[in-house]
């Protein structure tokens, strides 16, 4: 599916979570496709990080598609089942937790991210690398976020869409792993 804002072809692609109870949920999700930018050390950490967290949660962590608005879902094995237990989206700061009073989130993803944990009745643990620990958070807890406007801050790579809208996340509610 596309859409157009303004002139840009927005890629989008049409989701459909089901309840436990047999209801379903439905929604178009924009994604930028090409906007991408994870690289091999930046993938090589992220494993690095998932079997931290796995062995401190005893959840198993599976990959989710580019197309999904969470990185990873989290899910405990039981007797003769799995069950999805969490949501969960990583981040890497290159700095101490203590560096800056908070981080920056997309209001967008933000927004798709507690959609789909409301849908599926499962918090939104969202964890975050700093060069002093792992921290994490859980975004279906946060009420009435400040939202501002913030951008990548590279003028080399500068577009248009890189001004957006960001919810900010005090790093004092992030608790330790």
């Amino acid at each position: 599916l596309y859409t157009q804002a303004k002139g840009i072809p927005y890629p989008c692609v049409l989701v459909i979570y089901r309840r436990n109870n047999g209801s379903s949920l439905c929604c178009i999700q924009a994604r930028w496709m090409n906007g991408l930018r994870e690289s091999a050390a930046d993938l090589a950490n992220e494993v690095m990080v998932q079997k931290i967290i796995e062995d401190k949660t005893g959840c198993r962590l599976i990959k989710q598609q580019t197309t999904d608005p969470m990185d990873y879902i989290a899910v405990r094995d039981l007797e003769c089942s799995t069950k999805t237990v969490s949501l969960v989206e990583m981040r890497a700061r290159s700095c101490p937790h203590t560096q800056y009073n908070e981080l920056f989130f997309g209001r967008h993803k933000f927004i798709q991210l507690n959609q789909v944990a409301f849908a599926l009745w499962i918090p939104v643990i969202f964890y975050v690398t700093f060069t002093d620990g792992i921290r994490w958070i859980d975004l279906t807890k946060v009420i009435r976020p400040e939202i501002t406007y913030g951008n990548r801050g590279n003028p080399v790579s500068k577009r248009a869409t890189d001004n957006e809208p960001v919810v900010l996340l005090p790093i004092k509610l992030m608790r330790e792993l």
